[in-house]
């Protein structure tokens, strides 16, 4: 089992960077409710690289911290906002393995070690590695599973996080692994990068990012974790110190000492120290399911400008797209709700919210369809009080099934991708106007046109829902094929026969005029006043054939067309 750990040290700082002031040395203070106040004996749950050069560790109350630094920002963060983030990175992760499931940094009740105030993200990645091979010059000469893991912490790079990963067989091991990267990167002195252009650019990122992950061969555990130092081991603070006080500062000297004196000091830890010295691994993964319906929820200061508002549209956008990358599916259904200022709403619900439902006729994946969408929307919204939420939720999604890429025309797949988000665009700015008068028919105000099989001038064509499937079999279908040829020419006006001889500077008409048959599609069972007035029926004589009718209770008769 290839497991793949995605450490992130400072998520909840950077969750936290919105709130404050400088992005210099700061701490996070986490809390299981929006409503708690700072207070100085609250202990930090994360501190970032800035303030650890200062000495300011995780477990040091905000008071002992800022006797040392002053200057220290510290912030509260809502447990449930990191979780609500982690959950976000998963479903992204779903994209590279079947199994994900993450765990938030400090939430295992009396864990002390160094690793577990660390966020993670695990992706059980076993057999995807072939699915990876390098397309630029930065990933050249790397095995397909460091590819893979690159991509991982590209993605999560893209998310606005710091990430470090490892790939090894179980999900502590490489939890291990990316913990060593992360200490390491610690007394790795931070440098300003000179602006470069852009492909020195990339290479320097894909250099960065292989500087941070790791990829353990399969089968080698036990080998490659004797150089790993003590501090990634699940053990308490006084025995990591009891280890470096006897020199023991990596793995392969702690897994030399005698097992019997060994447990006697791990004590109830020896359960989960001695396998994972011995590179045996077999931790199952909690798998996490996302829920059915994403939804993103964004909570701002009263806003009431257009501008501002189509800012945080992108933003709900772009994170939505992510959920539904890692699900491979697509929106058939979404709704965008505001939530206005409540103490100028006077309390009344109806007045405090407004909610709007996309039906889309062509599913949408892609983060810049949805945000048009949104757009259109908001672009003819009238915004009648200050917003101070705003929530994008994809209420029915469909599988998005992949189309294959021709060489040959670069242009017409272009143009066929482009045309979900044009479709759905149209669909949020015009109303559903009911089309057509069958029974049954569901009105549709962006569709497909479709021919119909008639020769009345309104039924020549219909627009049909963008999903619409034709029937397979005859006795599905809801008009049967032509029995006769097609015109040549339809007529723009209906021209009565006597007026038709003298226009087209016939002498007379040819002899005789006779009825060739009546036409098989003439919906007589149609109760509506225009079918029971009309009869079609065919002319012909001396080579003339003219498509006429015979209007209701009149004895003559009206070109509709002419057969050249």
């Amino acid at each position: 089992m290839r497991i793949a750990a995605i450490l992130f040290p400072e998520l909840r700082s950077e969750i936290a960077y919105s709130s404050l002031s400088t992005l210099g040395p700061c701490a996070v203070v986490r809390t299981e409710s929006a409503e708690t106040t700072l207070l100085g004996n609250h202990p930090l749950a994360e501190v970032n690289r800035a303030a650890q050069r200062f000495g300011i560790r995780v477990g040091m109350t905000v008071a002992q911290a800022r006797a040392r630094l002053a200057t220290l920002e510290v912030a509260l963060v809502y447990e449930g906002r990191v979780r609500e983030e982690l959950a976000r990175i998963a479903e992204h992760s779903l994209g590279f393995g079947a199994t994900v499931s993450f765990r938030a940094g400090g939430e295992e009740p009396g864990a002390t070690s160094t690793g577990a105030f660390f966020s993670v993200v695990h992706v059980d990645v076993t057999g995807c590695a072939g699915l990876h091979q390098a397309d630029s010059p930065g990933l050249s000469g790397l095995s397909a599973e460091e590819i893979l893991l690159a991509r991982l912490l590209a993605r999560a790079e893209e998310l606005g996080h710091q990430a470090f990963g490892a790939i090894a067989d179980g999900p502590r091991v490489a939890e291990a692994f990316a913990q060593a990267l992360v200490l390491a990167a610690l007394h790795r002195p931070s440098l300003a990068r000179p602006e470069a252009p852009k492909s020195r650019r990339l290479a320097q990122q894909n250099s960065e990012i292989i500087q941070q992950s790791s990829v353990v061969p399969p089968g080698q555990n036990a080998l490659y974790l004797g150089e790993l130092p003590v501090d990634v081991l699940p053990i308490r603070t006084e025995t990591r110190r009891w280890f470096q006080k006897l020199g023991l500062k990596h793995l392969a000297a702690v897994r030399d000492l005698p097992r019997r004196e060994l447990a006697h000091r791990l004590g109830g830890e020896l359960i989960a120290v001695l396998p994972l010295l011995d590179g045996d691994d077999r931790a199952p993964l909690k798998a996490y399911n996302p829920p059915e319906t994403p939804e993103e929820f964004l909570e701002m200061e009263p806003v009431l400008e257009r501008h501002q508002l189509l800012f945080v549209a992108r933003r709900l956008a772009s994170r939505l797209a992510t959920r539904l990358e890692g699900r491979a599916m697509a929106i058939a259904e979404a709704t965008l709700r505001f939530s206005f200022d409540a103490s100028m709403a006077r309390g009344e619900k109806s007045a405090s919210e407004a909610e709007f439902l996309f039906r889309l006729v062509q599913p949408i994946y892609a983060e810049t369809a949805i945000f048009d969408l949104i757009r259109a929307k908001i672009d003819a919204f009238d915004v009648p009080l200050p917003v101070v939420a705003m929530v994008l939720r994809a209420e029915r999604l469909v599988p998005c099934v992949g189309q294959a890429i021709s060489l040959f025309s670069a242009a017409r797949e272009k143009a066929r991708a482009g045309l979900p988000a044009l479709v759905a665009t149209l669909t949020a700015e015009l109303e559903e106007d009911p089309l057509g008068d069958e029974v049954g028919q569901v009105p549709t105000s962006v569709g497909r046109l479709v021919l119909g099989d008639a020769y009345a001038v309104a039924a020549r064509t219909r627009i049909v829902p963008w999903d619409y499937q034709s029937p397979k079999t005859p006795k599905d279908l809801p008009v049967r094929p032509m029995a006769v040829p097609e015109p040549t020419r339809l007529l723009a006006t209906p021209i009565p026969l006597a007026q038709f001889v003298a226009q087209y500077g016939l002498k007379e008409l040819p002899k005789p005029i006779r009825f060739l048959y009546r036409l098989a599609q003439v919906d007589w069972w149609r109760s509506d006043a225009a079918s029971s007035a009309t009869d079609f029926l065919l002319l012909g004589g001396d080579g003339l054939r003219l498509l006429a009718t015979t209007p209701a209770g009149r004895n003559a008769y009206v070109v509709l067309g002419i057969y050249d």
